[in-house]
């Protein structure tokens, strides 16, 4: 239960980190003032920062997580809710677009946990 739980927060850390450098890179032009210059300006920002803890932190759920639940079942699961909670994430706290061919396809992903897991 416990690798479960970690893996569950690797998840969340991981979508927390994509959101964070979504929200750090949203209206920033790395090219308009210089491609140095912008590389070096994504540095100065601390939700980059942030996000990369959470992404460290994702990595480290899901590695101990791996150290007890099988690869072929905790790769899948892992991937596919990160996509599912990512287009959840986008939708409601970036205001991105959700057609119904998306939301088919969220369902697919959502039945695929479950037949990877039986």
């Amino acid at each position: 239960m416990l690798y479960r739980l970690l893996l569950g927060l690797g998840v969340l850390a991981n979508v927390a980190a994509q959101f964070l450098l979504k929200s750090t890179m949203r209206g920033y032009d790395v090219f308009g003032s210089g491609l140095l210059k912008g590389v070096l300006g994504i540095f100065a920002k601390p939700f980059f920062w942030l996000s990369i803890a959470c992404y460290g932190l994702g990595f480290l759920f899901y590695t101990v997580a791996l150290t007890k639940l099988e690869l072929s079942k905790a790769y899948p699961v892992s991937s596919t809710a990160a996509v599912v909670l990512l287009v959840a994430v986008s939708v409601l706290f970036l205001k991105e677009s959700l057609n119904p061919l998306k939301l088919v396809g969220l369902v697919l992903c959502l039945l695929g946990i479950f037949l990877v897991l039986r």
